[in-house]
């Protein structure tokens, strides 16, 4: 006991506040680095994180401490340093699992461990979108064309900022210690979640736009290789990562919810 006492004032913060600290952090990059590739080359060195005016005074406090509030370099959201993160929340995790709760609620971990592993896939999608959009390739002016031309790019690009935020919230209220059923509810409800919180709709009009303004007699289909030859293969790929990025998100605002009530 008194060992436990002398760790405990030691500890300059708990291994569970860092564990979720860092997941919520690692999601974050990953998005703020897929929400980036919307923007032209010259503007994606840096991200201004979006005010959340919808935030209660509890959302408000919670996210400031768990998240650094601020500009996000373009150094943070490569795919390496979000790993890096990412295993440095997993042993925070496992450290979380043995620190005493005392009168807490017993660490989440199957909700953590699920979470990290969806979050593995956010960044995977962030990868493959990164490769399906590099600039420096030579056909890489075909998404110039479509950022001049198709005003339904910058919709799917709106409509994944306004899943990003809510669902870092779920996560954060989710994982935080000492929730009741009536903080949960009173909070969750001031958070902007539809049903349709998975879905593009958006993304069939920017399909049918692609379709009708962006000129494909100018691609060049000799050598094409795959998605490193073919543009029409390299924007589907974007467009399909894009899908999918939504549906992950959709996944972690999904075991969030069923974690705190379903479970219950």
């Amino acid at each position: 006991m008194i060992m436990t006492c002398v760790d405990m004032s030691l500890a300059p913060e708990k291994a569970s506040t860092k564990a979720i600290e860092k997941l919520l952090h690692s999601v974050e990059l990953s998005g703020v680095g897929i929400l980036a590739s919307f923007k032209p080359p010259d503007e994606r060195q840096r991200y201004d994180r979006p005010d959340q005016v919808r935030r209660s005074p509890v959302l408000q406090r919670l996210m400031e401490k768990l998240l650094h509030m601020g500009v996000i370099e373009h150094m943070h959201w490569q795919p390496d340093h979000i790993q890096a993160i990412q295993a440095e929340a997993s042993d925070m995790g496992a450290e979380a699992a043995l620190e005493p709760r005392y009168q807490e609620d017993p660490w989440p971990d199957a909700l953590f461990q699920q979470l990290t592993r969806i979050g593995n896939t956010l960044r995977s999608d962030l990868h493959q979108v990164q490769h399906a959009i590099d600039e420096e390739h030579r056909h890489a002016y075909i998404f110039g064309q479509i950022r001049a031309e198709c005003a339904h790019f910058q919709e799917v690009e709106k409509r994944l900022k306004e899943i990003l935020g809510p669902t870092l919230e779920l996560m954060a209220l989710a994982l935080m210690p000492n929730k009741t059923r009536t903080i949960m509810e009173k909070e969750m409800e001031l958070i902007k979640i539809d049903d349709a919180v998975g879905e593009l709709k958006c993304m069939e009009k920017l399909i049918n736009e692609i379709n009708k303004k962006v000129v494909y007699e100018d691609i060049e289909y000799t050598e094409a290789r795959g998605m490193d030859g073919d543009d029409i293969c390299r924007i589907n790929a974007a467009l399909m990562m894009y899908t999918e990025t939504a549906e992950t998100l959709a996944e972690m605002s999904k075991a969030c919810i069923e974690a705190t009530f379903i479970s219950e």
